[in-house]
């Protein structure tokens, strides 16, 4: 019997993860990559959108794509570090099924805006993630 998928319990069940604990996730209805209410990092987990593929002739398989913006604030900021710590986010992602559906694909882009970081001294990082229904 086929479960039913959707993009609300993902944002919630990948929000939930414990690899992100020390990034305050929070799930965002829009992708708002902006530290108003928090002065230190935070998690915005928001959908990207839902790309459909036939399976069958009578199938078809639902990619959901989220996003995780990563953001954090800081007069210096170890931007090496702050890198390795999305990948290794990324990688621990990548072996994930989150309510009903498996990670099949994680991009890291922009590694961490550069523009942001020099003039706000702002860390921004955004991971694509796309998960198939099961």
């Amino acid at each position: 019997m086929a479960t039913t998928v959707d993009m609300s319990s993902i944002l919630t069940a990948i929000a939930a993860d414990t690899a992100l604990t020390s990034w305050n996730p929070v799930v965002c209805t829009l992708p708002e990559y902006e530290l108003k209410e928090t002065k230190t990092a935070k998690c915005c987990v928001a959908p990207a959108g839902i790309r459909y593929r036939n399976q069958t002739r009578d199938a078809v398989k639902r990619i959901f794509i989220v996003e995780l913006g990563f953001l954090k604030r800081g007069k210096v900021l170890d931007v090496k570090a702050l890198v390795g710590e999305i990948e290794t986010i990324a990688i621990h992602i990548m072996k994930q099924t989150y309510s009903g559906a498996r990670v099949v694909a994680v991009e890291n882009e922009p590694l961490y805006d550069d523009e942001q970081l020099r003039t706000k001294s702002l860390f921004q990082s955004v991971l694509s993630v796309q998960l198939q229904e099961l």
